[in-house]
């Protein structure tokens, strides 16, 4: 025998929608919205970062870009350097020792505007630099010396004597005691 259920005792409802409205939302809908608020750390408005050029490129950033393939970012990175350390001159004695492995290697570098940038930043690097400071360091400054000097391109060779000539007249006193490995 068949069982027959009441209208009334129906287990799940069925709504009637009418025709007008849209679809209603479920009762138990979960609300999927959200809000952000911002954080604002007191050391973002100081002031007290690290030292900068007016290109915002912090040292490690000049650095970095002087082992870039372009050129034009190699001279743009010395005339960085140059203008890095205008501003801020106690930076340089305690980065000397990269500064002479990284920026006399473009002693030969076969573009012509980048030996014109560096020859632009050891004008302003020997007349900054302290004698006593670059002694240290001079051995290397030498083998890139005689290193440009024995290159088969004449237009590096002669860079290199403008390098040469740019060192005698800031510190000669370092540049004698090597001159037999400079000269064949």
């Amino acid at each position: 025998m068949k069982r027959a259920k009441s209208k009334k005792s129906q287990d799940f409802p069925k709504k009637k929608r009418k025709v007008s409205k849209g679809k209603q939302a479920p009762e138990n809908a979960t609300s999927v919205s959200f809000t952000t608020k911002a954080v604002v750390v007191p050391t973002q408005l100081d002031e007290t970062r690290e030292p900068t050029t007016k290109r915002k490129l912090s040292l490690q950033a000049l650095l970095n870009q002087l082992n870039h393939y372009k050129p034009s970012v190699r001279h743009d990175a010395l005339s960085g350097l140059r203008e890095f350390f205008q501003e801020h001159p106690a930076l340089l004695a305690p980065n000397l020792g990269r500064l002479v492995r990284l920026v006399f290697t473009f002693l030969v570098d076969s573009e012509a505007s980048v030996r014109h940038a560096l020859f632009t930043f050891l004008k302003f690097f020997f007349a900054s630099v302290v004698e006593e400071h670059i002694q240290s360091f001079f051995p290397t400054v030498v083998a890139h010396l005689s290193c440009g000097l024995t290159h088969i391109s004449d237009s590096i060779q002669l860079d290199t004597l403008k390098v040469i000539d740019l060192l005698l007249s800031h510190h000669p006193r370092l540049l004698v005691p090597h001159a037999q490995d400079l000269l064949p």
